[in-house]
């Protein structure tokens, strides 16, 4: 329950900030559109992020059960603990290039995500 707690806060810090970013600057008319693309984008990044991510610790678990056959029994659970190590280094590093990439490609504060000064909060 705690990590599921922790996972769900940061995927609320994460994907509300990115939808108003990547919906900046989109005209009224094409809000919808722009919308759907990014809903389509967060759907296929992670089943392309899960497929890459299994792929990883697959072949990783392979390779450690077949260069360490001589363990016996134990290789199996050995070489999954091996597999799934690999797969979140992977996936660490894969965050960190997007943090990267984030801090110096997104150049918009919350200012300017405010549409007017007159708008009205309800």
């Amino acid at each position: 329950m705690p990590a599921l707690l922790i996972m769900s806060s940061g995927m609320a810090l994460v994907f509300i900030p990115l939808t108003s970013t990547s919906l900046h600057g989109v005209s009224h008319d094409d809000t919808g559109v722009a919308s759907a693309m990014v809903n389509t984008s967060q759907q296929i990044g992670g089943s392309l992020g899960t497929a890459l991510l299994n792929t990883v610790a697959a072949t990783a678990t392979a390779t450690y059960a077949t260069a360490n056959s001589a363990l016996g029994e134990k290789v199996q659970a050995y070489a999954m603990t091996h597999g799934f190590t690999v797969a979140f280094k992977f996936s660490a590093a894969l965050l960190f290039v997007g943090a990267i990439v984030l801090f110096f490609f997104i150049n918009i504060g919350k200012e300017s995500l405010v549409e007017s000064e007159d708008a009205v909060i309800l």
